[in-house]
Protein backbone atom coordinates (compact mmCIF):
# COMPACT_ATOMS: atom_id res chain seq x y z
CA UNK A 1 0.00 0.00 0.00
CA UNK A 2 1.78 3.26 -1.00
CA UNK A 3 0.88 6.69 -1.78
CA UNK A 4 1.45 8.86 -4.70
CA UNK A 5 1.56 12.74 -5.32
CA UNK A 6 1.30 14.29 -8.37
CA UNK A 7 2.34 17.26 -8.78
CA UNK A 8 4.39 20.02 -11.25
CA UNK A 9 6.09 23.51 -10.07
CA UNK A 10 8.00 25.61 -12.75
CA UNK A 11 7.04 29.54 -13.73
CA UNK A 12 3.58 29.20 -14.60
CA UNK A 13 2.49 26.72 -12.14
CA UNK A 14 2.81 28.33 -8.53
CA UNK A 15 4.74 26.86 -6.09
CA UNK A 16 2.00 26.66 -2.87
CA UNK A 17 1.19 23.16 -5.53
CA UNK A 18 3.81 21.69 -4.40
CA UNK A 19 4.77 23.55 -1.12
CA UNK A 20 1.59 22.03 0.49
CA UNK A 21 2.07 18.99 -0.97
CA UNK A 22 5.87 18.76 0.18
CA UNK A 23 3.96 19.35 3.85
CA UNK A 24 0.98 16.62 2.95
CA UNK A 25 3.84 14.29 2.72
CA UNK A 26 5.73 14.83 5.72
CA UNK A 27 2.16 13.98 8.03
CA UNK A 28 2.35 11.09 5.97
CA UNK A 29 5.67 10.18 6.67
CA UNK A 30 4.75 10.81 10.47
CA UNK A 31 2.18 8.01 9.73
CA UNK A 32 4.45 5.69 8.93
CA UNK A 33 3.93 6.11 4.93
CA UNK A 34 6.50 6.91 2.34
CA UNK A 35 4.95 8.77 -0.20
CA UNK A 36 6.46 9.00 -3.95
CA UNK A 37 6.19 12.17 -5.78
CA UNK A 38 5.35 12.32 -9.41
CA UNK A 39 5.76 15.17 -12.01
CA UNK A 40 5.91 15.84 -15.26
CA UNK A 41 9.33 17.45 -15.50
CA UNK A 42 11.97 18.16 -12.72
CA UNK A 43 10.31 21.67 -11.47
CA UNK A 44 9.86 20.37 -8.24
CA UNK A 45 12.79 18.65 -7.80
CA UNK A 46 14.10 21.73 -6.01
CA UNK A 47 11.55 21.62 -3.79
CA UNK A 48 11.91 18.30 -2.28
CA UNK A 49 15.68 17.62 -2.35
CA UNK A 50 17.23 16.67 0.72
CA UNK A 51 14.12 15.10 2.16
CA UNK A 52 14.79 11.64 0.52
CA UNK A 53 11.64 11.47 -0.99
CA UNK A 54 11.93 9.16 -4.09
CA UNK A 55 10.48 11.05 -7.13
CA UNK A 56 9.50 10.35 -10.73
CA UNK A 57 9.97 12.17 -13.51
CA UNK A 58 7.34 11.40 -16.30
CA UNK A 59 8.97 13.13 -19.15
CA UNK A 60 5.37 14.76 -20.21
CA UNK A 61 3.27 17.98 -20.90
CA UNK A 62 2.66 19.70 -17.68
CA UNK A 63 -0.40 21.20 -19.24
CA UNK A 64 -1.52 17.85 -21.26
CA UNK A 65 -2.05 15.47 -18.20
CA UNK A 66 -4.43 13.04 -20.67
CA UNK A 67 -1.24 12.69 -22.81
CA UNK A 68 0.64 11.33 -19.60
CA UNK A 69 -2.38 8.49 -18.71
CA UNK A 70 -0.63 5.09 -20.49
CA UNK A 71 2.43 6.22 -18.65
CA UNK A 72 1.21 7.00 -15.02
CA UNK A 73 -0.31 3.85 -14.96
CA UNK A 74 2.53 1.95 -15.71
CA UNK A 75 4.68 3.74 -12.85
CA UNK A 76 1.86 3.14 -10.49
CA UNK A 77 1.83 -0.27 -11.20
CA UNK A 78 5.58 -0.96 -11.11
CA UNK A 79 5.66 1.14 -7.81
CA UNK A 80 2.93 -0.55 -6.68
CA UNK A 81 1.19 2.65 -5.51
CA UNK A 82 -2.65 1.89 -5.14
CA UNK A 83 -3.17 5.37 -4.15
CA UNK A 84 -2.45 9.43 -5.57
CA UNK A 85 -3.11 12.28 -4.27
CA UNK A 86 -3.75 15.09 -7.54
CA UNK A 87 -2.87 18.70 -7.22
CA UNK A 88 -2.87 19.97 -10.26
CA UNK A 89 -5.57 22.41 -12.43
CA UNK A 90 -4.78 20.66 -15.44
CA UNK A 91 -6.63 17.42 -13.92
CA UNK A 92 -9.26 15.97 -16.55
CA UNK A 93 -12.07 14.28 -15.85
CA UNK A 94 -11.12 11.55 -18.72
CA UNK A 95 -7.12 11.40 -16.51
CA UNK A 96 -9.20 10.66 -13.14
CA UNK A 97 -11.84 8.06 -14.87
CA UNK A 98 -8.57 6.20 -16.56
CA UNK A 99 -7.39 5.74 -13.38
CA UNK A 100 -10.43 4.92 -11.31
CA UNK A 101 -10.58 2.12 -14.12
CA UNK A 102 -7.13 1.25 -12.94
CA UNK A 103 -8.15 0.56 -9.64
CA UNK A 104 -6.32 3.70 -8.19
CA UNK A 105 -8.05 5.65 -5.10
CA UNK A 106 -7.93 9.16 -5.71
CA UNK A 107 -7.50 12.15 -3.23
CA UNK A 108 -8.06 15.46 -5.55
CA UNK A 109 -7.08 18.37 -4.05
CA UNK A 110 -9.59 21.26 -5.37
CA UNK A 111 -9.36 25.00 -5.83
CA UNK A 112 -11.88 24.97 -8.40
CA UNK A 113 -14.51 22.81 -9.24
CA UNK A 114 -14.34 22.76 -12.56
CA UNK A 115 -16.42 19.20 -12.91
CA UNK A 116 -17.43 16.53 -10.51
CA UNK A 117 -14.85 14.49 -10.33
CA UNK A 118 -15.04 10.99 -9.86
CA UNK A 119 -12.78 10.79 -6.62
CA UNK A 120 -12.41 8.74 -3.27
CA UNK A 121 -11.81 11.86 -1.36
CA UNK A 122 -12.03 15.52 -2.09
CA UNK A 123 -10.34 18.49 -0.36
CA UNK A 124 -10.70 22.01 -0.58
CA UNK A 125 -9.80 24.01 2.50
CA UNK A 126 -10.44 27.35 0.96
CA UNK A 127 -13.70 29.49 1.91
CA UNK A 128 -14.77 28.88 -1.49
CA UNK A 129 -15.77 25.73 -1.18
CA UNK A 130 -18.68 27.39 0.72
CA UNK A 131 -19.77 28.57 -3.24
CA UNK A 132 -19.22 25.15 -4.76
CA UNK A 133 -22.61 23.49 -3.34
CA UNK A 134 -20.81 19.95 -2.76
CA UNK A 135 -22.97 18.55 -0.26
CA UNK A 136 -25.44 18.65 -3.14
CA UNK A 137 -23.14 18.13 -6.30
CA UNK A 138 -21.81 14.95 -4.37
CA UNK A 139 -25.04 13.65 -2.44
CA UNK A 140 -25.30 10.20 -4.82
CA UNK A 141 -21.76 9.38 -4.55
CA UNK A 142 -18.84 7.61 -2.46
CA UNK A 143 -16.57 10.60 -2.35
CA UNK A 144 -16.10 11.62 0.81
CA UNK A 145 -15.62 15.61 1.26
CA UNK A 146 -13.15 17.03 3.63
CA UNK A 147 -13.58 20.99 3.39
CA UNK A 148 -13.17 24.07 5.21
CA UNK A 149 -10.08 25.58 7.06
CA UNK A 150 -9.31 23.02 9.48
CA UNK A 151 -7.75 21.09 6.90
CA UNK A 152 -5.50 23.95 5.44
CA UNK A 153 -2.40 22.51 5.02
CA UNK A 154 0.69 24.26 6.79
CA UNK A 155 3.97 23.06 7.54
CA UNK A 156 4.78 21.20 11.17
CA UNK A 157 6.19 24.15 12.35
CA UNK A 158 3.32 26.07 12.46
CA UNK A 159 0.97 23.77 14.59
CA UNK A 160 -0.54 24.87 17.80
CA UNK A 161 1.99 22.43 19.84
CA UNK A 162 5.19 24.76 18.94
CA UNK A 163 3.35 27.95 20.00
CA UNK A 164 4.62 28.59 23.17
CA UNK A 165 1.16 30.50 23.79
CA UNK A 166 -0.95 28.00 22.84
CA UNK A 167 -2.81 27.44 26.37
CA UNK A 168 -4.09 31.09 25.71
CA UNK A 169 -7.85 30.56 25.06
CA UNK A 170 -10.11 33.50 23.77
CA UNK A 171 -13.59 33.09 24.71
CA UNK A 172 -15.71 34.41 21.66
CA UNK A 173 -18.76 36.82 22.44
CA UNK A 174 -20.60 38.26 19.31
CA UNK A 175 -18.77 39.75 16.96
CA UNK A 176 -15.14 39.99 17.66
CA UNK A 177 -12.84 41.72 15.19
CA UNK A 178 -15.15 43.29 13.30
CA UNK A 179 -13.90 44.86 9.87
CA UNK A 180 -17.15 46.54 8.85
CA UNK A 181 -16.62 45.69 5.06
CA UNK A 182 -18.97 46.60 1.92
CA UNK A 183 -18.97 43.99 -1.03
CA UNK A 184 -16.07 43.66 -3.02
CA UNK A 185 -15.59 43.51 -6.64
CA UNK A 186 -12.75 41.86 -8.92
CA UNK A 187 -11.44 43.78 -12.02
CA UNK A 188 -14.29 43.99 -13.84
CA UNK A 189 -16.77 43.62 -11.38
CA UNK A 190 -14.76 43.40 -7.60
CA UNK A 191 -13.76 46.65 -6.44
CA UNK A 192 -12.59 47.29 -2.52
CA UNK A 193 -14.63 49.99 -1.03
CA UNK A 194 -13.28 51.35 2.30
CA UNK A 195 -13.22 49.21 5.39
CA UNK A 196 -14.86 50.74 8.77
CA UNK A 197 -13.37 50.95 12.34
CA UNK A 198 -12.24 47.94 13.72
CA UNK A 199 -14.42 46.74 17.27
CA UNK A 200 -12.34 44.39 20.05
CA UNK A 201 -14.46 45.23 22.95
CA UNK A 202 -16.46 41.48 22.72
CA UNK A 203 -12.72 39.56 22.76
CA UNK A 204 -12.37 38.40 26.05
CA UNK A 205 -9.22 36.78 27.05
CA UNK A 206 -9.52 33.85 29.63
CA UNK A 207 -5.77 33.73 30.27
CA UNK A 208 -4.46 37.17 31.30
CA UNK A 209 -1.08 36.73 31.83
CA UNK A 210 -0.85 35.23 28.09
CA UNK A 211 3.07 34.57 28.27
CA UNK A 212 5.71 33.09 25.70
CA UNK A 213 6.77 34.20 22.53
CA UNK A 214 3.46 35.77 20.91
CA UNK A 215 2.90 37.56 24.36
CA UNK A 216 6.64 38.90 24.05
CA UNK A 217 6.35 40.05 20.22
CA UNK A 218 2.68 41.62 20.86
CA UNK A 219 3.27 43.24 24.51
CA UNK A 220 5.85 46.19 22.82
CA UNK A 221 6.19 48.74 20.61
CA UNK A 222 5.74 48.48 16.55
CA UNK A 223 9.72 47.37 15.43
CA UNK A 224 9.50 44.68 12.82
CA UNK A 225 6.84 44.20 9.93
CA UNK A 226 6.51 40.92 8.13
CA UNK A 227 5.92 41.27 4.37
CA UNK A 228 5.77 38.73 1.52
CA UNK A 229 4.43 39.61 -2.21
CA UNK A 230 4.43 35.64 -3.58
CA UNK A 231 6.87 33.97 -5.92
CA UNK A 232 8.83 36.03 -8.43
CA UNK A 233 6.71 39.34 -7.40
CA UNK A 234 6.11 40.32 -10.98
CA UNK A 235 4.10 43.27 -10.49
CA UNK A 236 6.81 44.89 -8.35
CA UNK A 237 4.92 45.00 -5.35
CA UNK A 238 7.04 44.60 -2.44
CA UNK A 239 9.04 47.71 -3.47
CA UNK A 240 5.87 49.33 -3.61
CA UNK A 241 4.66 48.83 -0.53
CA UNK A 242 7.77 48.47 1.74
CA UNK A 243 8.84 51.78 0.29
CA UNK A 244 5.05 53.14 1.82
CA UNK A 245 5.51 51.76 5.02
CA UNK A 246 9.12 53.10 5.73
CA UNK A 247 8.52 56.91 4.09
CA UNK A 248 5.47 57.00 6.47
CA UNK A 249 6.19 58.98 10.03
CA UNK A 250 4.03 56.29 11.82
CA UNK A 251 6.81 53.60 10.74
CA UNK A 252 10.16 55.04 10.02
CA UNK A 253 11.55 53.16 12.47
CA UNK A 254 10.83 49.67 12.48
CA UNK A 255 12.21 47.06 9.98
CA UNK A 256 10.21 45.18 7.23
CA UNK A 257 11.07 41.21 6.78
CA UNK A 258 10.13 40.49 3.26
CA UNK A 259 9.81 36.77 2.87
CA UNK A 260 10.77 35.94 -1.18
CA UNK A 261 10.91 32.78 -3.04
CA UNK A 262 13.86 31.88 -5.08
CA UNK A 263 12.98 33.50 -8.18
CA UNK A 264 12.67 36.83 -6.40
CA UNK A 265 15.26 39.49 -7.42
CA UNK A 266 16.29 42.73 -5.70
CA UNK A 267 15.80 46.27 -6.84
CA UNK A 268 18.12 48.69 -6.19
CA UNK A 269 15.66 50.75 -3.59
CA UNK A 270 15.75 47.76 -2.16
CA UNK A 271 19.46 47.45 -1.80
CA UNK A 272 19.45 50.58 -0.43
CA UNK A 273 16.94 49.84 1.90
CA UNK A 274 18.76 46.99 3.33
CA UNK A 275 21.79 49.29 3.77
CA UNK A 276 19.89 51.75 5.74
CA UNK A 277 19.87 51.59 9.33
CA UNK A 278 17.23 52.95 12.00
CA UNK A 279 16.88 54.38 14.97
CA UNK A 280 17.47 50.94 16.43
CA UNK A 281 20.59 50.34 14.65
CA UNK A 282 18.83 47.85 12.20
CA UNK A 283 18.52 47.68 8.70
CA UNK A 284 15.43 49.36 7.76
CA UNK A 285 14.72 46.44 5.83
CA UNK A 286 15.54 42.69 5.65
CA UNK A 287 15.16 39.72 2.98
CA UNK A 288 14.74 36.06 3.72
CA UNK A 289 14.61 34.26 0.49
CA UNK A 290 14.10 30.91 0.06
CA UNK A 291 14.34 30.42 3.90
CA UNK A 292 12.85 27.41 5.72
CA UNK A 293 12.20 29.03 9.36
CA UNK A 294 8.93 31.27 8.33
CA UNK A 295 7.08 30.67 11.17
CA UNK A 296 10.16 31.88 13.68
CA UNK A 297 10.27 34.75 11.31
CA UNK A 298 6.89 35.50 11.40
CA UNK A 299 6.41 35.13 15.13
CA UNK A 300 9.16 37.82 15.42
CA UNK A 301 7.06 40.49 14.09
CA UNK A 302 4.20 42.38 15.14
CA UNK A 303 2.07 43.22 12.03
CA UNK A 304 2.36 41.26 8.88
CA UNK A 305 1.27 42.03 5.15
CA UNK A 306 0.32 39.38 2.82
CA UNK A 307 -1.52 38.35 -0.63
CA UNK A 308 -4.59 36.12 0.34
CA UNK A 309 -3.33 32.63 0.10
CA UNK A 310 -1.95 30.30 2.55
CA UNK A 311 0.45 32.66 4.30
CA UNK A 312 -2.60 34.09 5.39
CA UNK A 313 -3.49 31.19 7.66
CA UNK A 314 0.27 30.93 8.67
CA UNK A 315 0.14 34.68 10.03
CA UNK A 316 -3.06 33.31 11.77
CA UNK A 317 -1.37 30.46 13.13
CA UNK A 318 1.30 32.28 14.46
CA UNK A 319 -0.82 35.05 15.71
CA UNK A 320 0.56 38.09 14.04
CA UNK A 321 -2.41 40.91 12.96
CA UNK A 322 -2.06 41.47 9.26
CA UNK A 323 -3.48 43.27 6.19
CA UNK A 324 -3.98 41.55 3.27
CA UNK A 325 -4.38 42.59 -0.32
CA UNK A 326 -4.92 40.55 -3.81
CA UNK A 327 -3.39 40.40 -7.15
CA UNK A 328 -5.10 37.03 -8.38
CA UNK A 329 -8.64 36.33 -8.98
CA UNK A 330 -7.76 32.82 -7.22
CA UNK A 331 -7.08 35.08 -3.81
CA UNK A 332 -10.43 37.19 -3.61
CA UNK A 333 -12.42 34.07 -1.48
CA UNK A 334 -9.59 33.91 1.21
CA UNK A 335 -9.27 37.91 1.43
CA UNK A 336 -13.26 38.31 1.82
CA UNK A 337 -13.88 35.52 3.90
CA UNK A 338 -10.87 36.73 6.56
CA UNK A 339 -12.18 39.93 6.41
CA UNK A 340 -16.01 39.06 7.10
CA UNK A 341 -14.79 37.14 9.97
CA UNK A 342 -12.90 39.76 11.25
CA UNK A 343 -9.53 38.18 11.53
CA UNK A 344 -6.97 40.25 8.88
CA UNK A 345 -8.34 43.15 6.99
CA UNK A 346 -8.43 43.23 2.81
CA UNK A 347 -7.53 46.33 1.69
CA UNK A 348 -8.31 45.77 -1.80
CA UNK A 349 -7.15 44.60 -5.63
CA UNK A 350 -3.32 45.70 -6.56
CA UNK A 351 -4.26 45.24 -9.83
CA UNK A 352 -6.85 47.59 -10.23
CA UNK A 353 -5.55 50.77 -8.50
CA UNK A 354 -2.22 49.82 -7.19
CA UNK A 355 -1.77 53.60 -5.23
CA UNK A 356 -5.41 53.19 -3.40
CA UNK A 357 -4.59 49.37 -2.71
CA UNK A 358 -1.13 50.52 -1.04
CA UNK A 359 -2.49 53.38 0.71
CA UNK A 360 -5.42 51.20 2.04
CA UNK A 361 -2.35 49.27 3.58
CA UNK A 362 -0.84 51.43 5.49
CA UNK A 363 -4.01 52.98 6.68
CA UNK A 364 -4.92 49.49 8.50
CA UNK A 365 -1.24 49.20 9.75
CA UNK A 366 -1.62 52.82 11.01
CA UNK A 367 -4.94 51.52 13.04
CA UNK A 368 -3.21 48.14 14.02
CA UNK A 369 -0.63 50.44 15.74
CA UNK A 370 -2.50 53.03 17.29
CA UNK A 371 -4.45 50.27 19.16
CA UNK A 372 -1.44 49.22 21.56
CA UNK A 373 -0.36 46.05 22.58
CA UNK A 374 -3.52 45.20 24.16
CA UNK A 375 -5.48 45.32 21.40
CA UNK A 376 -3.30 43.75 19.51
CA UNK A 377 -3.14 40.63 21.49
CA UNK A 378 -6.59 40.05 21.69
CA UNK A 379 -6.50 39.65 17.94
CA UNK A 380 -3.29 37.59 17.95
CA UNK A 381 -5.08 34.99 20.10
CA UNK A 382 -8.00 35.46 18.39
CA UNK A 383 -6.00 34.61 15.13
CA UNK A 384 -4.34 31.58 16.96
CA UNK A 385 -7.79 29.77 18.18
CA UNK A 386 -9.19 29.73 14.84
CA UNK A 387 -6.33 27.88 13.10
CA UNK A 388 -4.36 25.35 14.85
CA UNK A 389 -1.91 24.45 11.81
CA UNK A 390 -2.94 20.78 12.01
CA UNK A 391 -4.75 20.58 8.58
CA UNK A 392 -2.11 18.53 6.71
CA UNK A 393 -1.96 15.79 9.30
CA UNK A 394 -5.87 15.60 9.01
CA UNK A 395 -5.29 15.35 5.18
CA UNK A 396 -2.94 12.58 5.76
CA UNK A 397 -5.18 10.82 7.88
CA UNK A 398 -7.86 10.77 5.46
CA UNK A 399 -5.52 9.89 2.53
CA UNK A 400 -4.27 6.89 4.61
CA UNK A 401 -8.04 5.69 5.38
CA UNK A 402 -8.79 5.68 1.67
CA UNK A 403 -5.88 3.14 1.35
CA UNK A 404 -7.98 0.73 3.25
Amino acid sequence: MRIGIRVDANEVVASGHIMRCRTIAESLRELGQEPIFISADDGIATYIEGEGYEHIVLGTDWQDLDSEVDKIKEVLLQKEITSIILDTYYVTLNYMENLKKAGIKIMYIDDLDKFKSPVDALVNYSPSYLECDYEEEYRDSETKLYTGIEYVPLRRQFRKENRSSSDSVVNLTGNNVCFDTKDIESDDKRKSDEVGKVNHQNIHIEKDNADGELASAQNKEITDIFMTSGGSDPLGISEHVISAILENSEFKDVTVHLLAGRYFKMTDKLTQLSQAKNAYDKPRFILHQNVSNVAEIMRSCQLGVTPAGTTLYELSACGVPSVSYIFADNQIADAVFFDKEGMISYAGDYRVDSNKCVASIIDRLTRYKVMGPDERTKISLLLQSQVDGRGAERIAIAAQNMCR
